[in-house]
């Protein structure tokens, strides 16, 4: 095989030149991409590119997949590489709900619109409008009942009394969907793939922003930025392209105010992978999500390395831009226990443009007491017994659920954050200002730390949603 042969992708934006390129090679033998191809195929690429990189694609876990559900349903007995599914179109998913529904908004997705060559540098960005909002967040009608976790008779919802009117939002995730029924789930031997990566996580996080039920900015215009690649796999790499395409939807539609949650964002590598060991994909371990194997041009970074010189290149551009607010995660402590990801880990990289959110629990969590101070999160928010849609397992229904993890606090923060830059912007018409940066989204950010007060004697400050001060514990464990 010829290095670059089997795929180039260019990571471009109309506004900020090729960021980056992927050459896809295969995972077990990247012999054929030497660093002498791979710079003459960055040459070719030359032109504003500020990085560029291998990223496996037929990873370890990744051919445990080969005998799932989804990927048998196809008819052609060759390798496949399946697509995400296409969006279900408002005609079809309309016989799933009472006719006497009202859609009053879409939610629109957008993404690129293939991977491309060199020859075919055309990467566009294309608009899909999705059913209207309230499906995402009301019960299948077919199933009877709503399925709400006994959680809810202790924990206390509260909406703003503004809901997001006239801020743009974006979801930047791995997948959204309404019907979920046509996601079959892999083989019990494959559980540990089943993760809420693809449509269940990024449905129930809009479902946290836009559902009737537990939303907190339902108001808001949203977009849904899809990061999984057209052959189903996620990687660093796809996600800040994702980013790109929201700054690019920003400039070309003129967006003033906008939200952009990208929890996921900064999930970057394995923690236990060392960076020599990313330039030798043969001593990679086995069962690894992803790997990316980064080189920028005239130096040789490890993955972590270019992804923080990536992600601070990112919050600069959206920072001059001027028109919204990232919210970030700041680590995944069911994961990496003792680990902060780049932008709580590495703050003088960033530009205000990005704002941290962690998570906490209502009992005690030591990790996140004794290493906030030094981190210095702006925002906690409760990480547990949180309310959103989701969906049934075994038959694809729709049904609310109890969820907990990083993202949906950082989810929470996002929203309560949107309802409140919507109340500013019923009171004052501030526009970006000399340096960039929007003044009224910077007055919004500090507004929100002032509302936030400490879960525990002398811990970090949280911003809670309608959890009521007596429920936070009142003395460290």
């Amino acid at each position: 095989m010829i290095c670059g042969e089997d795929g180039i992708y260019r990571a471009r934006s109309s506004y900020l030149g090729t960021l980056f390129i992927t050459v896809k090679t295969p995972y077990k033998n990247l012999g054929p991409c030497t660093v002498m191809d791979l710079n003459k195929i960055a040459l070719a690429h030359r032109e504003g590119l500020a990085g560029w990189g291998e990223v496996p694609y037929s990873i370890a876990t990744k051919l445990a997949q080969q005998n799932s559900r989804r990927i048998q349903a196809a008819k052609n007995t060759q390798e496949q590489h399946p697509r995400p599914a296409a969006m279900p179109n408002i005609n079809a998913t309309a016989r799933l709900i009472p006719n006497n529904t009202e859609f009053t908004k879409s939610i629109k997705r957008l993404h690129r619109r293939d991977e491309t060559s060199p020859e075919e540098p055309g990467v566009i960005a294309r608009m899909e409008y999705l059913p209207e909002r309230n499906v995402i967040s009301s019960p299948n009608p077919n199933v009877p009942g709503p399925k709400v976790g006994t959680e809810t008779e202790s924990t206390f919802f509260l909406r703003p009394r503004f809901q997001g009117q006239g801020v743009k939002f974006y979801l930047v995730d791995t997948g959204f969907d309404t019907m979920h029924s046509d996601r079959c789930l892999s083989d019990d031997d494959d559980e540990d793939f089943d993760f809420e990566e693809y449509d269940y996580h990024g449905t129930a996080m809009m479902g946290r922003i836009v559902g009737s039920r537990f939303g907190l900015a339902p108001l808001v215009d949203p977009f849904i930025v899809q990061f999984v690649n057209r052959y189903g796999y996620y990687t660093s790499a796809h996600l800040f392209d994702a980013m790109l395409i929201v700054y690019d939807h920003m400039e070309m539609n003129d967006v003033l105010n906008a939200v952009v949650l990208a929890a996921w964002m900064y999930d970057e590598i394995d923690a236990d992978l060392e960076e020599t060991a990313l330039h030798k994909p043969q001593d990679l371990p086995e069962g690894k999500h992803f790997a990316n194997v980064f080189f920028p041009r005239s130096s040789f970074y490890g993955p972590r390395k270019l992804v923080r010189w990536l992600s601070s290149s990112l919050s600069a551009h959206f920072h001059e831009q001027g028109r919204s607010t990232i919210v970030a995660s700041g680590g995944n402590v069911k994961i990496h226990p003792t680990e902060f990801l780049a932008p709580a880990r590495d703050q003088a990289m960033f530009y205000p443009a990005i704002v941290v959110a962690s998570d906490v629990t209502l009992g005690a969590q030591k990790r996140n007491d004794d290493l906030s101070r030094g981190m210095k999160v702006p925002f906690w928010a409760l990480g547990e017994h949180i309310h959103t849609i989701g969906y049934d397992e075994i038959d694809g229904s729709s049904i609310m659920k109890t969820v907990y993890g990083p993202s949906y606090a950082a989810a929470d923060v996002a929203g309560l954050l949107a309802a409140l830059l919507s109340e500013d912007l019923s009171v004052t018409k501030l526009k970006p200002n000399s340096e960039g940066y929007n003044d009224i989204i910077t007055s919004t950010v500090k507004r929100m730390v002032s509302l936030t007060y400490p879960r525990v004697e002398g811990g970090p400050p949280v911003i809670y949603n309608g959890i009521r001060r007596s429920e936070w514990p009142t003395k460290k464990h």
